[in-house]
């Protein structure tokens, strides 16, 4: 496609061949490549710590970490070959060099993007799974994600007709598109699919049976995503001053937010899922300090050093949310000191249908309940009851059928939390 290009436009070029719009673009690339890996590696050791299975969501981001590093290769060779220069002062050599390689490049970003989103998405409605309804736009996201992945993914690759004219510059163009457009038309799909994400959660989180700081606390998590919208609008507003009589250079600012969109997508997906990560760190950090140090850092964070238990390095939060999601608090769900042990349970040593009750004494208030929940749910995690009954702190009462509800429950409150086969939290109701 012949651009007409101004007298004045053309000297300007000319005059300025080491004028360029993406100075520094190679050491972002490096450093946000290192650090997603960094966050892709807490999470599978977050899962680790855990004792977690690592899920789909799981595998597909790391298969955008493996893209990322194609796509920071791509952008890296790119500038090295003039990109961000102006295109009348970039030889032969270098876009001979850059046909090759922004095609791939292209085709990378419409990959490694949806696929992250959609990695977000399932982590969202696993961890939202009790309210029904929630599935529904999950779907819906997930559906649009892949046919924007699938369709943009077609475009990159034939929107230059004979593709090898894409690579090759002596070959004539029979047809092409209007690549501003198809920025600019991704660009907004992204905010408005980015804007989804990011009220989903919301509209979930405040409906809970929380405390006000408790909600503030899972908002900010949650709405971490905003971030990928603020980069999804800067590069919507650079895609709409390209320049045709000077590509490389008009569109070299955009590249950074593009760049940042990109990492962004897989930053946020492991940052809502690194408080084991966090936790164990604290710990290993305060161990090695002194007592009047340790003593004053739990002053400051509210937090005593080593005052986690394996089972307490999944999120409070996390828990006091999948609770809360049923519609009910604490105060309003009836006891059932029942359990649904699984397969893992039973190599323990325990046997299916059978209920088990904690005798280890914690402070209750004056109506029996436990002051502290997190740590009376903890005792409840079937991972922890081979090793609590050998000790002598957990004693069986039988099968689930045959438990008495007037057996004594030292330390455990009125409102029992049946744990699940996928470690789950749910409520149930006693008539």
């Amino acid at each position: 496609m012949s651009v007409n290009i101004s007298p004045e436009e053309r000297a300007y070029q000319l005059a300025h061949p080491d004028e360029t719009s993406t100075q520094g673009l190679e050491a972002y690339c490096i450093v946000g490549l290192c650090v997603i890996e960094i966050a892709v590696a807490l999470r599978l050791w977050g899962k680790r710590l855990q004792k977690l299975e690592v899920m789909l969501e799981d595998y597909l981001l790391m298969i955008c970490a493996v893209l990322a590093i194609g796509y920071a290769t791509t952008g890296i060779i790119d500038v090295h070959h003039g990109y961000g220069h102006h295109t009348l002062t970039i030889s032969a050599h270098d876009f001979k060099v850059r046909a090759p390689n922004g095609y791939a490049n292209n085709l990378i970003y419409t990959t490694t993007f949806p696929i992250s989103r959609i990695s977000l998405v399932l982590l969202y409605k696993r961890v939202f799974r009790p309210k029904t309804w929630f599935k529904y736009p999950c779907w819906i996201l997930i559906a649009a994600y892949t046919g924007y992945s699938i369709s943009t993914v077609f475009v990159d690759a034939f929107g230059i007709l004979p593709v090898k004219a894409a690579f090759d510059k002596t070959v004539p163009v029979k047809h092409t598109i209007d690549w501003s457009k198809l920025v600019l038309g991704n660009c907004i799909f992204n905010i408005i699919t980015d804007s989804a994400l990011l009220v989903l959660p919301l509209t979930i989180i405040w409906t809970l049976n929380m405390s006000k700081w408790s909600r503030l606390g899972l908002s900010f998590v949650f709405s971490l995503g905003v971030l990928t919208l603020v980069a999804a609008c800067m590069r919507c507003y650079y895609s709409l001053s390209y320049n045709l009589a000077d590509p490389d250079y008009s569109t070299g600012s955009g590249a950074f937010w593009t760049v940042t969109e990109v990492y962004l997508g897989i930053l946020c997906p492991c940052l809502v899922t690194l408080h084991p990560v966090i936790v164990k760190t604290y710990d290993f950090v305060t161990s090695r300090l002194s007592s009047s140090n340790r003593e004053r850092v739990s002053r400051f964070t509210g937090v005593s050093p080593g005052d986690h238990s394996k089972t307490e390095l999944k999120s409070n939060a996390y828990m006091e949310m999948a609770s809360a999601s049923h519609g009910r608090g604490t105060s309003d769900v009836s006891p059932s000191l029942c359990s649904k042990p699984s397969d893992l349970e039973a190599q323990n040593g325990f046997s299916k249908g059978d209920v088990y009750m904690d005798k280890t004494p914690r402070p209750v208030d004056q109506g029996g309940n436990a002051i502290d929940q997190s740590a009376a749910l903890a005792t409840l995690d079937p991972r922890l009851q081979a090793s609590a009954v050998s000790e002598g702190r957990m004693q069986p009462l039988g099968s689930s059928a045959q438990a008495g509800v007037h057996e004594e429950r030292r330390g455990v409150p009125d409102h029992g939390i049946g744990v699940q086969r996928d470690w789950r939290l749910s409520s149930t109701r006693e008539t």
